[in-house]
Parts: C-alpha cells; sequence; structure tokens
C-alpha cells in the first residue's frame, strides 16, 4: 500500500479516536447520561470501523481500492444549506469624536461570532454512503439551538461515510457554538486534510482566534478564507471589520464593495460600509449605505446608532442647520434605544444623547452670544459714525470760516493797500515841485549873465554890470 493511502487511514483513524473524545463530553450535565450511552456506542462502533479499515488495507496491499477512497473519488462543492451568512457587521456602535469604539471608528466594529455555515454539498460516492438527510437535519438541528442533537445527527452521517465532510463541518459549528472551540478546530483540520479548500474551516479559525483576541492569526485565516472561497460574502465582512477596529477605513472599503457585490441585500454589509465611509470622511456616501441598511432592516438597531454618530460627529452636514443637525443625531440615538431595549451596561447612547444636547445649548448660546456680539458692535459702530458725522460736520465748519476769515483778511489788506496809495503819490509831486522851483531860480540866475536886468534875479543881474556907484 502507498503512503498516500497509509496517511489518510491515519488521518480517519485520528477522527475517530477524536470523535470518540467528544462523544464521552457531558455538555450539559442535563445530557451526560445520554452522552455516556452514545459513548460506548460509539466506542463499538469504533471497534467496527478499525476492523473495517484493516480489511480495506489488505485489500489495497493486494492492489484493489474500497469505493469513495480513491484519489479523486470526490467532487465536491461549497453550498450553504439554508441561507445562513454570518453578520459580520458592528455589533457593538461606533463611538463619537472620532474614535472607534471599544471593541465603528470611530467606530469599532466588531466581528460576527462567526462565518457563514458553507457546508459543503455531498461527494461523488454512491447514493447510499451520501447522508444528505442527516446533515439537513444536523444543520437545522444547529439554527435552533440544538447543538448535542445536531453532534448525534451529525454521528449518524458519519457512520454512513466516514469521508463525509459536510457532516464534520456541522458537527465543528456546533462544538463552536457549545464554546468547545479545540474540538471544533480539531474536526476542521481533519475536513481540510481530506479536502484542503474548505472556505468555512478557516472561516471558524479566524474566529476562533479572534475568541483568544488574536487579530492578526484571525486576519490570515479571513485571507486565506477568501483566496480559497472567494464566494463566501461573510470572510470579506469580517476582514472588514477588522480593518475597521484597526482605523483603516480606506483599506475597509475595497473589502465591503466586494462584500456588497456577493450579498446585496445583506444590511450588515451596508452597515459596515457606512461606518468605512464616515471614517474616511465620505460623509454622504456614509449616510446613503446606512440608510440602506435601514430599507433591508427597518429595525435595524445599530444602523441607527451609526445614524446618530455621523450626526453627532460631522462638523457641517451639506446645507443643514447645526441644530437641525443635533436634533436628527438624538432622533436616531432615541429610535436604537427603542428598538435595542435591552442594552449592554457599557452602551453609550445615554451620554451620546447628553452630549448632543450638550452641544445643541452650547450652539444656542453661542449664537444667542454672538447676536448680542453683533448688536453692541453694531451700536458701537453706529456712535462711531454718529461721531464721525459730527465732527466731519464741525471740521468742515472750521474750515469754511476758516477760508471766510482768510478772504476777509486778504479783503481788508488789499482796501487798506487801496486807501494809501494815492497819500503816497502827492508827496511825491510836492517834491518835485520845488526842486522845480529850485532848477527854475538857478535858471534865471544864469539867464542874468546874457540878459537884461529886471525885476528879481535879473535886476541883481544888472547891478553886477553897473558901475559902481
Amino acid at each position: 500500500m502507498g503512503n498516500k493511502d497509509h496517511n489518510f487511514l491515519n488521518r480517519v483513524g485520528r477522527f475517530w479516536v477524536l470523535l470518540l473524545a467528544l462523544s464521552v463530553l457531558c455538555i450539559p450535565l442535563a445530557a451526560c447520561d445520554k452522552e455516556k450511552k452514545e459513548s460506548a456506542t460509539a466506542d463499538e462502533f469504533l471497534k467496527k470501523e478499525r476492523a473495517k479499515r484493516e480489511e480495506e488495507k489488505a485489500a489495497r496491499e493486494g492492489g484493489t481500492a474500497s469505493a469513495g477512497e480513491t484519489g479523486g473519488g470526490e467532487t465536491e462543492t461549497a453550498t450553504v444549506i439554508g441561507g445562513e451568512t454570518a453578520a459580520g457587521t458592528p455589533a457593538t456602535p461606533a463611538a463619537a469624536g472620532g474614535e472607534v469604539a471599544p471593541g465603528g471608528g470611530q467606530d469599532t466594529a466588531t466581528i460576527a461570532p462567526e462565518a457563514a455555515a458553507a457546508v459543503i454539498a455531498p461527494g461523488a460516492a454512491t447514493p447510499s454512503t451520501q447522508p444528505m438527510e442527516e446533515v439537513k437535519l444536523a444543520e437545522g438541528m444547529v439554527r435552533s439551538g440544538r447543538y448535542l442533537a445536531a453532534i448525534r445527527k451529525a454521528k449518524e452521517a458519519l457512520r454512513k461515510n466516514e469521508k463525509h465532510t459536510p457532516a464534520m463541518l456541522t458537527m465543528s459549528k456546533a462544538y463552536y457554538k457549545l464554546g468547545k472551540y479545540e474540538f471544533a478546530s480539531s474536526i476542521c483540520d481533519i475536513a481540510l486534510e481530506i479536502r484542503p479548500n474548505i472556505g468555512y474551516c478557516y472561516s471558524l479559525k479566524a474566529n476562533i482566534a479572534l475568541k483568544s483576541k488574536n487579530d492578526p492569526l484571525a486576519m490570515q485565516h479571513f485571507k486565506k478564507t477568501i483566496k480559497v472561497e472567494p464566494s463566501l460574502g461573510s470572510a470579506y465582512i469580517n476582514i472588514s471589520a477588522l480593518y475597521l477596529k484597526a482605523k483603516n477605513y480606506k483599506a475597509a472599503i475595497p473589502m465591503l464593495e466586494s462584500a456588497r457585490a456577493l450579498l446585496p441585500n445583506n444590511p450588515s454589509v451596508h452597515l459596515n460600509l457606512g461606518a468605512a465611509f464616515r471614517g474616511a470622511g465620505k460623509l454622504v456616501e456614509a449616510q446613503a449605505s446606512l440608510q440602506k441598511a435601514l430599507s433591508l432592516n427597518s429595525n435595524y438597531a445599530d444602523a441607527y446608532f451609526n445614524l446618530g454618530i455621523l450626526f453627532l460627529d460631522a462638523p457641517k452636514f451639506g446645507q443643514m442647520d447645526k441644530l437641525d443637525q443635533l436634533n436628527k443625531a438624538v432622533e436616531y440615538f432615541n429610535q436604537y434605544k427603542r428598538i435595542a431595549r435591552k442594552k449592554a451596561d457599557d452602551d453609550p447612547v445615554d451620554q451620546f444623547i447628553m452630549d448632543a444636547q450638550k452641544a445643541y445649548q452650547r450652539e444656542t448660546k453661542s449664537r444667542a452670544n454672538k447676536a448680542k456680539r453683533a448688536a453692541r458692535n453694531k451700536a458701537r459702530d453706529a456712535a462711531k459714525a454718529e461721531k464721525a458725522a459730527a465732527k466731519a460736520v464741525a471740521d468742515k465748519a472750521a474750515a469754511d470760516k476758516a477760508t471766510a476769515d482768510k478772504a476777509a483778511a486778504d479783503k481788508a489788506a488789499a482796501d487798506k493797500a487801496a486807501a494809501d496809495k494815492p497819500k503816497e503819490g502827492g508827496g511825491t509831486t510836492d517834491g518835485a515841485g520845488g526842486a522845480g522851483g529850485e532848477a527854475g531860480g538857478a535858471g534865471g540866475e544864469a539867464g542874468g549873465e546874457t540878459k537884461p536886468a529886471g525885476d528879481g534875479a535879473s535886476g541883481g543881474g544888472g547891478g553886477a554890470t553897473q558901475p559902481g556907484s
């Protein structure tokens, strides 16, 4: 027998050992007796299976292969039974002030407890070895919370076909629901050895990592999920939720857009997309996504909460008045409270309502103070204007008076100059006349030398020429 067949038998053997260990667990205590009985049954069945595998081993060594264990025997494809999908939505509301709430940016969009129940469809083996009905019943039991019954039904399916991975996945999901994470992970490990490309198993491991607060490991498993099963929309939602938790809004948006393409009617996708848009500052897109979530689920409490945060935090929301914006935030918060009713002890909604109301009061007071300042400034400006106008009138009057006074002074000076001008002209004439008389006398004396003696100066002249007597 080849090493491959031998290793496979060892893996299947480990599975049944694990199954035996799980069957003796008493979860809860009320089911202890029943589980013990099942343990005995499983032990007996395990012995038979071991004997069966010994026969198969001997047959392989003789050159034959039993049905269902050939290398290419399985052609399983991933399908979802019951249409169940995970809600990788912000389980805790987004915080105000641009921060992500403890546990959607600004809000922390916390991760959903689990991914979709991606149950693998039956393989290519004969109908008698495909326990389809048992798996469907087990899935229904998981959905209704009957986890122990689901485990028992999955065991019945595995008795028909020990390699039936859908039964293994249903069992792992039931153990996950019961909080038995190690068992759930171990069963998935066995399923992955049979069929490596089971997205659900990686998604389950990611959620188990989240339980231990190992976000990097969870991210690694979620990315592996979409690599092997790109159509599993819940994995995109959970990846985006981890990005939102880390406030990496730009990285979250493309993940959510991929999820929206796969799950257009899932309100959780639109909720997380709204949170991512809000964190990236795209307020209009954020509102549109959150309103879309409400159109798909009118009682979606988290959508109302995130809308409240959106309107509370936005410095300015379009053309909306700030007071109307704050009233809208309170309205959304109250709708959240009406729907959620039972809030967690650390639910911040009441504090956010108080924050919105205080912001409203501050805005109202600020506007009143602003109006008072404006009125005071207006009165002061009016008084200044009046004073300036009065000063301008006074300055003009003073200027006019100065101009008039100068004109009067100039006129008086001109009049005086005009009055004084004739007196100065007469004195000059008299002087000229005197000078002329003197000139005339001098002329007379000169003339006496040549003229005959006569009266006055001429007589004297005559005497000078007469003989002395």
